[in-house]
């Protein structure tokens, strides 16, 4: 967990060497009605998440009831696909 944690904290600070990021943050934070300095504080809070915390969130949330499969088969390819895959660049929609 503690691996886990510091590879969050370092990608959440190198992202504060962006000022795009920073902007884009502050932004967000601002759109849904929260005050930007919030994000200031995210670190210190990922800090003192626990072990038991995480537990209980996943004892809550990651159960049978809340389980999605899906299933994504790839559709057969016409022949104009496959021709154009072998002499070029072929985009399908």
């Amino acid at each position: 967990m503690e691996r886990v944690r510091n590879q969050i904290i370092a990608a959440k600070v190198y992202e504060k060497d962006s000022v795009f990021y920073q902007a884009m943050l502050i932004g967000q934070l601002e759109t849904v009605g929260l005050d930007w300095r919030l994000a200031d504080e995210y670190v210190g809070h990922l800090k003192a998440v626990t072990a038991e915390q995480i537990r209980q969130v996943a004892q809550k949330y990651l159960v049978e009831d809340n389980l999605s499969v899906a299933v994504l088969e790839p559709l057969p390819m016409d022949d104009s696909m496959s021709k154009s895959m072998h002499g070029g660049v072929a985009h399908a929609y």
